[in-house]
């Protein structure tokens, strides 16, 4: 109450002290909090609800409040997981397309070194043939040995084609995965109020990725400042909406 409204009001206060009351003075009005002096808790999913506090206790910042046993936690979880393990096994097979395509153009070389042989003997045969010498038929087996080959060539071709644009394809996936990825983290970080970065921690002996969002079984909610506990809006053990 600002000073100006005391004097005016003739309002003074003193220090409460034990003593008999004289006399009473009656006031309409009613005792109100701050805006800010409450804070609500509520579900941030449907499930059932474990209530870990009583009314009017107290509690410290930190303190868990309730929990919430929650299918759709479970589901988003599981999605979350799925996202990974996606993206590993598209990480897994762009890393195997190095490989293969040194496999493919090996091959490519040596069906091109074949074809050159072919044509070379071929080119020999009709020579001879056009002087009269050679067989029809040695020439028309190196006629269809050099056509094979160069069927090969063109297959062998075809393939790291269509490994390039299974690279490009999978590449363009495995963004797009990621990309899915970080917006569960963030939605995982925005229901458990902890910062993405605290979901997933590397040890420092193992190096492992200890991802905490797997090992939580139910939501737990914790007080963000002390207070008292004024009233709990749901019943112990019962179904509540988001």
């Amino acid at each position: 109450v600002p000073s100006s409204v005391r004097s005016n009001l003739g309002i003074t206060f003193v220090t409460v002290e034990r003593r008999r009351v004289e006399r009473t003075r009656r006031i309409p009005g009613q005792f109100e909090y701050l805006p800010t002096a409450r804070s609500e808790y509520r579900t941030m999913l449907p499930g059932r609800v474990k209530l870990l506090v009583r009314q009017f206790e107290r509690v410290e910042a930190g303190q868990p409040l309730f929990q919430v046993a929650s299918p759709a936690w479970q589901e988003l979880k599981q999605e979350l997981a799925q996202a990974e393990s996606t993206a590993e096994e598209i990480d897994a097979e762009l890393g195997s397309y190095e490989s293969l395509s040194s496999a493919h153009r090996e091959h490519e070389t040596k069906l091109r070194e074949s074809i050159s042989v072919l044509e070379g003997r071929v080119e020999k045969l009709e020579e001879l043939g056009q002087v009269g010498g050679g067989r029809i038929t040695e020439l028309a087996e190196a006629r269809s040995a050099l056509a094979a080959a160069k069927a090969a060539l063109a297959g062998a071709q075809e393939k790291v084609a269509e490994l390039e644009l299974s690279k490009k394809t999978n590449e363009v996936r495995l963004r797009g995965i990621q990309t899915r990825e970080s917006l569960l983290v963030q939605s995982i970080s925005t229901l458990l109020d902890i910062d993405a970065s605290e979901l997933v921690t590397v040890d420092g002996e193992s190096g492992e990725r200890q991802e905490r969002w797997r090992t939580l079984g139910a939501l737990v909610v914790t007080a963000s400042k002390p207070g008292i506990v004024e009233s709990l809006n749901v019943t112990d053990g019962t179904w509540a909406d988001e």
